[in-house]
């Protein structure tokens, strides 16, 4: 009963607050009413929307066209193509000059790599800021697509296979590139035989299409698979000389889908040769495509030779707008890890050396040096001056010209010495072609005046001697003496070619040459062209020890032609 009670109070407070309920009709036409109003109102809005969004994104088209027109204008698409139209003003290609075309990778990354630091040899990465125009002759292809590919590592890639080099694939995904592991001394190269001479144009580059930096990019072209003649450098930015091949002018650059695109300016050559060493990702070195654009010789003779476009400045050698122009002249000549100079011969800098003959019948070329890696870079800070102390610079060392054929005649050959017992090492060590600074490498004679000497078994004429005494720290070695004779005993017709002992203290003459300090570039003496079978060289200790130490000699030169008695065939005489 109290339940009944309570339900009989609610149901009356109920009607007392609300009223009564509506019948059932009225509610379900009041609640489809209003259902209808509130659709109603929803359609309306999203109508209104609707209207809106045809605006914006009419607009957003006309954006978006604009901004691809001028892009495109500026020769970046948002497609994979390069067409050459870029900003500034307009490019007027003429019948035999039009805008080079890339064929470009779709972009893997539009930002910056964090672990790039912009250095004082660097250029600022802009992935936005286009590329100038490359004009170049009408009809210009890639000639090095599917060409012969070879490579410095002997071994071979780590991953890919160096056909991939130009085989048209630059996605950058697994399978279009090579990897190589350099061996750390120098600096790895591919080199690409176009099979006949052709006009190079321009050259594409890609070692990978996401951001970083690789470490001492050279390119260069020859006529001599071999490089060792004729061989011309078109982009250099090895700014320390670490890969031996002379301090470039370019600047290091942030690697991207675009690549690099190098001015080649018309050269004609047959080879292209492709260096670097290693990025800041890793110590790998990587190629995902080449390209060289140019024509065979046969029908580049009818094409004007490469120009630049109307009504834009001519570049100036170095980097500009991110491409690299070639320079007019070769750079400063460069020693260190792989060659001490770059085998440019047209334009070296310097006086001739007083080695290389004077007959113009003579071909001379710049002597080429494989240099170990630098193990001290700087001042040293160890060594007081003095005035028979030459100045250390570190600069690269000029080009030696010496006549072609020139070659290490000391490589393997005999050599003894005032201690016939060295402290470390063997004797047969000073020939051995290693010259590294490490155990293993290096001879230790006892203090005071000692002495080793080369047997070249023949006589020879000899341009150049090269001595590494030891340098794993900067150092000077004092009464350095060099001296060639045919007398194994050093007795007869002995001849001086260097000497910086100052004082007399090894009783050999008081020479007129510096002492220096010693570093991985070793000590470069032009011997002159002297004819001689035996070379000795003399040192008295260092500023380090009062021992004595070799790693390597070297002695560049070429057999002498054998000496025959002259046969003249005399007349019959005639008695009065």
């Amino acid at each position: 009963m109290v339940a009944h009670d309570d339900d009989r109070d609610v149901a009356e407070t109920l009607k007392a607050g609300y009223g009564a309920p509506p019948p059932r009709r009225q509610f379900v036409e009041q609640t489809r009413m209003r259902l209808q109003q509130e659709l109603q109102a929803a359609q309306a809005s999203r109508r209104r929307l609707l209207r809106v969004w045809r605006h914006v994104a009419a607009a957003a088209v006309i954006v978006v066209a604009a901004g691809l027109a001028v892009v495109g204008f500026r020769g970046i698409s948002c497609a994979p193509h390069e067409t050459g139209t870029l900003p500034g003003p307009q490019v007027r290609s003429t019948p035999r000059q039009v805008p080079l075309r890339l064929q470009l990778p779709s972009p893997f990354f539009l930002c910056t790599n964090r672990l790039v630091h912009l250095t004082a040899h660097m250029e600022p990465y802009e992935p936005e800021r286009p590329r100038q125009p490359l004009m170049v002759p009408r009809g210009t292809r890639n000639v090095a697509l599917e060409k012969p590919v070879t490579c410095s590592d002997t071994v071979g890639p780590i991953v890919g296979d160096v056909a991939q080099i130009n085989d048209g694939e630059k996605s950058g995904l697994d399978s279009s590139y090579v990897e190589f592991v350099p061996d750390g001394s120098q600096a790895t190269w591919v080199q690409i035989d176009l099979e006949e001479p052709c006009a190079i144009h321009a050259i594409a580059l890609w070692h990978s299409v996401w951001p970083t930096v690789f470490h001492d990019v050279i390119v260069q072209v020859s006529d001599d698979p071999a490089f060792r003649r004729g061989v011309r450098t078109l982009f250099n930015n090895d700014f320390d000389n670490s890969s031996g091949l002379g301090v470039g002018r370019d600047r290091e650059y942030t690697e991207d889908y675009r690549g690099r695109l190098i001015d080649a300016a018309g050269v004609t050559a047959r080879y292209v040769r492709l260096y670097s060493r290693g990025c800041i990702d890793g110590f790998f070195d990587r190629y995902v495509e080449v390209e060289v654009h140019g024509k065979p010789m046969g029908e580049a003779t009818l094409e004007v030779p490469g120009s630049v476009p109307l009504d834009v400045e001519a570049p100036q050698p170095g980097t500009r707008d991110g491409v690299t122009t070639a320079p007019a002249d070769f750079a400063v000549a460069r020693p260190m890890n792989t060659w001490l100079v770059a085998q440019e011969t047209r334009a070296l800098p310097g006086p001739m050396p007083r080695s290389t003959p004077q007959d113009p019948r003579t071909a001379l070329v710049p002597l080429r040096i494989r240099l170990p890696g630098a193990e001290l870079i700087g001042t040293p800070k160890n060594i007081k001056p003095h005035a028979h102390l030459e100045k250390y610079t570190g600069k690269p060392r000029p080009p030696f010209m010496v006549p072609e054929g020139t070659a290490n005649l000391a490589r393997g050959k005999p050599v003894t010495a005032s201690d016939p017992e060295p402290i470390v090492g063997e004797l047969a060590y000073v020939t051995d072609g290693d010259k590294g600074s490490h155990d293993g490498c290096y001879v230790e004679l006892m203090p005071g005046t000692q002495w080793i000497q080369i047997d070249l078994k023949q006589p020879c004429a000899i341009y150049a001697v090269l001595v590494w005494h030891y340098h794993a720290e900067f150092c000077v070695y004092h009464d350095v003496v060099v001296q060639v004779a045919d007398d194994p005993d050093f007795i007869e017709n002995v001849r001086t070619i260097y000497n910086n002992d100052f004082d007399n203290s090894s009783g050999l003459g008081v020479g007129k040459e510096l002492e220096y300090i010693e570093d991985y570039r070793g000590r470069l003496i032009d011997a002159g062209g002297i004819k001689a079978r035996y070379v000795r060289l003399y040192t008295k200790g260092s500023t380090s020890s009062n021992l004595n130490h070799y790693v390597e000699v070297e002695v560049h030169g070429k057999p002498a032609p054998k000496q025959v008695p002259l046969k003249t065939k005399l007349p019959v005489p005639v008695m009065s």
